[in-house]
């Protein structure tokens, strides 16, 4: 992704993103490796949803009108269906317009999932406290029972947080996290 200037982060302003899939950020901040969630991967479902019932409900408002113009269908019916795929159209923009907006935040706003510490060699939590030594943590690709999307845990003897996510439907995935984990002399 490259060398990104992020207003509003202050003295750590040149951040390099290394990966984003589906609002899960892992970015490069000097010796130190963050992933970070933007909150905004709930909203492709919502957007793909959103946007197939404005087409079909839009669809066949617009069939009713034009049935109803030659007498053949209901005129009310089709005006019904184009308002509530106006409804649906109009939740969609508000949602991407949401997203867009996440997108445009400074990932410092954001707070970290996990820290990796290059200098300290230590897994860090949200808060700044010790989870692993980096020598005992692994990065692995984790099952989840309940989406669709590929998950990277980070393990260590004892504990294991989902540090990063793909997208919904295989769309994008956890191969650039895992990529640049590697790169970067980790387990993953």
């Amino acid at each position: 992704m490259g060398l990104v200037l992020i207003p509003g982060a202050g003295a750590r302003a040149n951040l390099t993103i290394l990966t984003e899939a589906a609002g899960h950020v892992l970015y490069e901040d000097g010796h130190r490796l963050v992933f970070v969630n933007r909150g905004t991967g709930w909203t492709f479902w919502l957007r793909f949803v959103l946007g197939l019932v404005t087409f079909i409900v839009g669809a066949n408002g617009v069939a009713q009108l034009v049935l109803g113009s030659m007498g053949k269908g209901f005129v009310l019916a089709g005006v019904i269906l184009l308002f509530v795929a106006g409804l649906g159209g109009a939740g969609f923009v508000a949602v991407h317009s949401w997203v867009k907006t996440q997108a445009k935040r400074p990932l410092t706003d954001f707070p970290p999932v996990v820290v990796i510490d290059r200098q300290t060699h230590w897994l860090l939590g949200p808060g700044g406290e010790q989870l692993a030594p980096l020598n005992t943590v692994v990065f692995s690709p984790e099952f989840q029972f309940t989406s669709s999307a590929p998950a990277l845990a980070a393990c260590w003897p004892g504990g294991k947080r989902i540090v990063h996510r793909g997208g919904a439907m295989g769309l994008s995935g956890i191969g650039g996290a895992q990529d640049a984990l590697r790169a970067r002399g980790l387990r993953a």
